[in-house]
């Protein structure tokens, strides 16, 4: 449904490609969320870097109703209304085989 210029047939309309991709990045962007954004990191024994963690947690949305939260001000305090605390407890554990560890949960590492 589409010519060789990058426009796209739909409905008897054209719109461009990127024009197309702009609506739906100002569109996701207009959906209110909640997302982490302070994390406290404690002890990171897996083989991803903490920054490069720190970030892709950061990039999950909580299914939590925006609107049972107030938003923060910078000199505000943090309290029950202004966020939500979560704490993550995961250890990866080797097994011995032979004279190789090997890892229990190996799924979770697979390429």
């Amino acid at each position: 449904m589409c010519n060789r210029r990058g426009w796209n047939r739909r409905r008897n309309r054209y719109i461009k490609y990127n024009a197309a991709n702009a609506l739906r990045r100002i569109m996701i962007a207009e959906v209110p969320t909640v997302a982490i954004e302070k994390i406290n990191l404690y002890q990171n024994t897996s083989i991803i870097a903490d920054e490069v963690l720190v970030h892709r947690m950061g990039l999950v949305p909580l299914a939590i109703d925006p609107r049972l939260l107030e938003e923060k001000l910078h000199e505000e305090e943090y309290n029950e209304r202004n966020h939500v605390k979560f704490m993550l407890n995961v250890k990866c554990e080797y097994k011995i085989v032979g004279n190789k560890k090997e890892l229990v949960n190996e799924v979770v590492y697979a390429h």
